[in-house]
């Protein structure tokens, strides 16, 4: 495997760009056990998540991949830029999610903002020890600042994201946040299991935790609820590979789960897409057999609020 760094201890750097001069930086974290590649100029969008003991990038790029972002034809109507140019990966949904069609007055974009959004970064630490990126945005949907610290340490394989939301106004704001890991090959095959705690699932059962093979032409969106513990893994045993997300529940008390077996016709996917999403989340959306949207949470005027969650990667079930 061609190694941008095959050294001991970690490192974080922006020296790679892409799509110059409409695009920008690629700020890349790596240690001894992973990699992670991230487009601030895109949503800080991490558009690669590589386990280097297997060599295996866990996360699927969108349809078109990253070069529908720069100076492509829009082929969806306004209100639908998320699917023009979506790079697949793993997202940002904030200060909204899907289906909020009232927000201060106005339609939300869909999965929100941040992910369409440039983002400002910086290297905080470049290693060895240790390595941190910065990402931070102000949202212009709402007076919300979200800032990201992504830290890897030498020798470790977790990759922890360190966030902080601030409200920047004298008024009470209700927001949406999630995350949208979006996982396939060759990771995804028939058989590949979600892993959940104990929970409740919405609109789906538990034959739904077992992926379908490539071409079923099935999808489905449902969500698990009442989590005992905040984690979820996906886990191929056949790669005997598996990556998750832990997270805090008390913030993320939602799961969405999302499959795309080949089911959707619709540009950009003409039936291409083999993926999945799990994806904690504050609030539900429209759909789910609660209160449609949620309800949001709400930040207090000057307030500021901070969590943690941790991708990692593991050689055995996390459930037997």
């Amino acid at each position: 495997m061609n190694l941008l760094y095959p050294g001991s201890g970690a490192i974080a750097h922006d020296r790679l760009s892409i799509f110059a001069p409409h695009g920008g930086p690629m700020v890349q974290l790596e240690n001894e056990k992973l990699r992670c590649s991230v487009l601030p100029w895109w949503g800080s969008s991490i558009v690669e998540l590589t386990d280097k003991q297997s060599g295996v990038d866990v996360l699927c790029p969108g349809p078109g991949a990253v070069n529908n972002i720069i100076g492509q034809m829009p082929t969806m109507a306004a209100g639908q830029e998320y699917f023009n140019r979506r790079v697949g990966g793993w997202p940002e949904l904030f200060p909204t999610g899907s289906r909020v069609d009232d927000y201060f007055g106005t339609p939300a974009p869909f999965h929100g903002e941040s992910n369409q959004r440039r983002w400002d970064h910086a290297i905080i630490e470049e290693g060895p020890d240790v390595a941190i990126a910065r990402f931070t945005l102000h949202c212009m949907t709402a007076p919300l600042r979200l800032q990201r610290d992504m830290i890897l340490a030498a020798g470790s394989g977790e990759l922890v994201l360190r966030e902080t939301i601030w409200n920047e106004s004298d008024l009470e704001i209700p927001f949406m946040w999630g995350h949208h890991p979006t996982y396939g090959k060759p990771l995804l095959e028939g058989g590949v299991k979600i892993e959940l705690p104990k929970c409740r699932l919405a609109e789906g059962d538990e034959s739904m935790l077992t992926v379908l093979p490539e071409g079923s032409k099935v999808g489905n969106m449902f969500w698990a609820t009442d989590l005992a513990e905040g984690w979820f893994g996906v886990f191929n045993p056949r790669l005997s590979l598996g990556t998750g997300i832990r997270f805090d529940k008390d913030w993320f008390k939602f799961l969405w789960i999302w499959q795309e077996y080949g089911r959707n016709l619709k540009p950009q996917s003409f039936g291409r897409w083999y993926a999945i999403a799990v994806e904690p989340f504050t609030s539900l959306w429209q759909g789910a057999d609660t209160t449609p949207i949620g309800p949001m949470l709400k930040i207090g005027p000057r307030e500021s609020r901070t969590t943690e969650m941790t991708a990692f990667f593991y050689r055995k079930a996390l459930k037997g």
